[in-house]
């Protein structure tokens, strides 16, 4: 039982607590293979040991949650208890979800001036969660395509047939110019400043020099 302290209670505070549901059931589900456990009642008790205490308090408080029908028989499915521990759980936790919105947001959603391709790429494929894509990684790429702010990576999707990983490449390649190419630019910037302040300088001293030199004759006269 020691394998125990390596699983954390569910923490109910704090926001996205459907999303942070889903991820603490995927790694309990893993703990179980891991620890090798197969047996359904072992499998219900450990469930309901490691969500804590107060997820268990709201547990026992759920209604029983209605059970799916099979599509071939349309007879009710015979669900082991994990499986009808867990569906209850997760009706509480992650409720029916407004795809259309979801799908909405995703749309909205543009590179920002201060965003790299891989930040951009990232937000994405969180905001992409809930959409239910048929072809995430499509739609991911589509959107990248209408959402970036570099013309230049836009041009080049629109006349190449790009996977996403390759567009993502691109994109980080194209950013890595434009640093480089920054930086060129200042450093010439720089030089010509200093060009034209030695210049100033320069001409200032021979100014200088030759006022001296006026000043000299003068005296010696």
């Amino acid at each position: 039982m020691d394998s125990l302290n390596n699983v954390e209670v569910f923490n109910l505070h704090g926001g996205n607590v459907g999303i942070r549901w889903q991820k603490w059931l995927k790694r309990f589900d893993n703990f179980l293979i891991a620890a090798g456990i197969t047996s359904d009642e072992r499998k219900e008790f450990m469930l309901l040991h490691c969500i804590g205490e107060e997820v268990f308090d709201i547990f026992l408080s759920l209604p029983d949650p209605q059970v799916p029908i099979d599509p071939n028989t349309n007879a009710p499915v015979n669900l082991a208890k994990y499986d009808k521990a867990k569906l209850k759980l997760n009706n509480h936790f992650s409720p029916k979800v407004n795809t259309e919105f979801e799908i909405f947001n995703f749309r909205q959603a543009k590179q920002s001036d201060e965003e790299t391709i891989d930040e951009y790429y990232a937000r994405l494929l969180k905001l992409s969660l809930n959409c239910n894509f048929p072809d995430k990684d499509r739609e991911v790429k589509s959107q990248i395509i209408q959402g970036t702010t570099s013309t230049k990576l836009r041009r080049y999707a629109l006349t190449e047939n790009l996977s996403l990983n390759q567009l993502i490449a691109q994109g980080k390649a194209y950013e890595a110019t434009k640093v480089q190419l920054n930086e060129m630019e200042n450093n010439v910037l720089a030089e010509n400043v200093n060009r034209v302040k030695n210049f100033s300088s320069n001409k200032q001293n021979r100014f200088n020099n030759s006022q001296t030199r006026n000043r000299n004759r003068e005296g010696n006269i």
